[in-house]
């Protein structure tokens, strides 16, 4: 009976990463498209575009669009195309970028007062994210800072998410799909919002 729960419980796991499998790859997609065309728009890339959802037409030429090397009839894919199917793709990840189970551990994490043993365990926890999250993850990142601070990496590690305006917006904004609770939560969650920023 316990190996067949196991077996169960594995079979679950399984099939979320290969469903978010797909996700994960048009994400990684969307980031690499966002890196060349887009960051010039800075934060307001997210927070105007992100808000503004686009229809399924457009979400099926923006995905027509990234699968192409060189866009449609040989323009680039507008950002805000990329940020739409980026968001359709974060919302439909069954699991979010760090994995649900890892949710306790980060909020214990953030919450840790002495500042260095914070970082430290923030490290370890993210080193046990599965790579192929991992990677979408860092890259993500990378273009939300960006976004957010351009090439310059002094603000960022100043800034706290309660502090900073434009920060707190993305942070609620993906929260959901950075860290959740659990696979079901979509709700707005102040531990989240803190891992994120």
């Amino acid at each position: 009976r316990t190996s067949a729960n196991a077996q169960r419980m594995l079979d679950t796991t399984e099939s979320t990463m290969i469903a978010d499998g797909k996700h994960l790859k048009v994400i990684e997609t969307c980031v690499a498209s966002l890196k060349v065309r887009g960051l010039e728009l800075g934060h307001e890339l997210f927070t105007k575009y992100a808000v503004n959802a686009l229809d399924e037409r457009a979400l099926a030429e923006g995905e027509k669009a990234l699968r192409s090397p060189h866009g449609t009839r040989g323009r680039r894919t507008k950002p805000a195309m990329v940020v739409g199917v980026l968001m359709k793709h974060l919302d439909a990840l069954r699991d979010s970028l760090i994995p649900c189970k890892f949710y306790e551990a980060f909020v214990a994490g953030i919450k840790t007062e002495h500042y260095e043993s914070r970082l430290y365990i923030i490290r370890v926890l993210l080193e046990r994210v599965p790579r192929e999250r991992m990677d979408v993850l860092k890259a993500f990142v990378e273009v939300l800072h960006r976004a957010l601070y351009g090439f310059a990496v002094a603000r960022s590690s100043t800034a706290s998410v309660k502090d900073d305006t434009c920060l707190h917006a993305l942070a609620v904004m993906f929260a959901p799909a950075m860290c959740r609770a659990n696979k079901d939560a979509r709700e707005r969650d102040e531990n989240a919002v803190l891992i994120t920023g």
